[in-house]
């Protein structure tokens, strides 16, 4: 069964967005993300904060591992309770960025907010269907 029957043959939420939205949202999420830690990576404030690399821009790149495991997780692996783990630590790590972006800069904070919600969403999603499969 390939990713797409398997996927489909899930008990998911009624709230699960048809599979065009996902194509939609994500690559406008990641323009956000990857626009907001640009401007933070750039701000006055990070400069000065480390040596290297300041800590929200470390944040970031260890929530990107995250981030990209999930697909890996849920889909390749068909463990959609690892990938749920997975999500939650993500989601936590997206909360922490957008305050710790903010602090450096607010327009990079805001730009986060809606891949915060956006991951609430799918940490809902992925409950579902631990709890439904």
């Amino acid at each position: 069964m390939n990713n797409q029957q398997w996927y489909t043959s899930l008990n998911r939420s009624s709230l699960t967005p048809p599979s065009w939205a996902f194509g939609v949202v994500w690559p406008v999420l990641y323009l956000s993300m990857f626009t907001a830690a640009a401007r933070v990576w750039n701000s006055q404030k990070c400069r000065l904060s480390a040596r290297i690399i300041c800590l929200p821009i470390l944040i970031f790149i260890i929530h990107l591992i995250f981030n990209f495991s999930w697909t890996y997780l849920f889909f390749t692996m068909k463990r959609p309770d690892l990938a749920l783990l997975d999500i939650t630590i993500m989601t936590y790590m997206v909360a922490l960025l957008v305050y710790k972006f903010w602090v450096h800069d607010r327009i990079a904070g805001g730009l986060m907010v809606p891949y915060l919600g956006w991951s609430l969403f799918a940490t809902y999603l992925n409950i579902v269907i631990v709890l439904k499969n």
